[in-house]
């Protein structure tokens, strides 16, 4: 079997930890966009759930997202989002709310004094590990 892995250029990492964190207490989140398995661009998003426990992004803002990821050529690679306190695992609300196996999930955790990222594909609401590449810009 082929070993997936998700490749993520050191500066998109480093700014989607940054969003992330720029929203704790709550969880930050947003979209990974690019090509194959390789991302290629990041479109932060506000969390208007204002919560530590989930978030949630109005459809026109969302679609306003995706809308400059294929003016650019992308696919939606993934969905990110933070974990303020708990660990870089899929919750079971995580896994009831994604609904695109082709999409991955990305967990930012800050439980932690070091962030951990952690990628996901999830199929019948399991979740499948997927090894992150950080590539050097």
């Amino acid at each position: 079997m082929k070993d997936i892995h998700f490749m993520v250029p050191f500066t998109i990492f480093q700014e989607m930890i940054a969003h992330c964190h720029s929203y704790l207490p709550y969880e930050g989140c947003g979209l990974l966009s690019g090509v194959g398995n390789q991302v290629r661009h990041i479109w932060p998003l506000h969390n208007e759930a204002e919560s530590n426990k989930s978030f949630y992004v109005s459809k026109q803002h969302v679609e306003k997202a995706i809308n400059h990821a294929v003016r650019k050529n992308d696919r939606i690679l993934a969905v990110f989002h933070s974990h303020p306190t708990t660990s870089a695992l899929p919750s079971s609300y995580d896994l009831l709310q994604h609904a695109d196996p082709e999409v991955h999930m990305v967990i930012v955790s800050f439980k932690r004094e070091t962030p951990e990222v952690k990628c996901y594909q999830i199929v019948n609401k399991r979740p499948k590990p997927i090894r992150v590449s950080i590539l050097t810009d």
